[in-house]
């Protein structure tokens, strides 16, 4: 799945980053991201339809990005591991070995 970021505001131990799915690049979602205490936060909601586990997937990749300072701070995509992605492996695993 594909995600749109966007660091909206920096502060001394925190970052507050706009989000969104898929063909929005709108940054609609917000998340907080405390530097100091390693933590997220969801603030509000993207616009698009998405369920728990997809949120869980981006927000871990996300973090893992973060604690390794790579996002950059103007408006990027990345591609995450969905939850489509892991059916479509155990589709293809099943038709191996059947």
């Amino acid at each position: 799945m594909y995600a749109w970021t966007a660091v909206i505001k920096k502060r001394e131990t925190s970052l507050i980053i706009g989000f969104s799915f898929g063909s929005d690049l709108s940054c609609y979602g917000r998340l907080r991201y405390r530097r100091d205490k390693g933590r997220m936060e969801l603030l509000r909601m993207p616009k698009q339809e998405i369920t728990g586990r997809e949120l869980k997937n981006f927000v871990t990749e996300l973090q893992c990005a973060l604690r390794d300072d790579v996002i950059p701070w103007q408006k990027t995509c990345m591609h995450y591991r969905s939850v489509e992605d892991e059916e479509e492996f155990g589709r293809m695993m099943d038709k191996v070995y059947a």
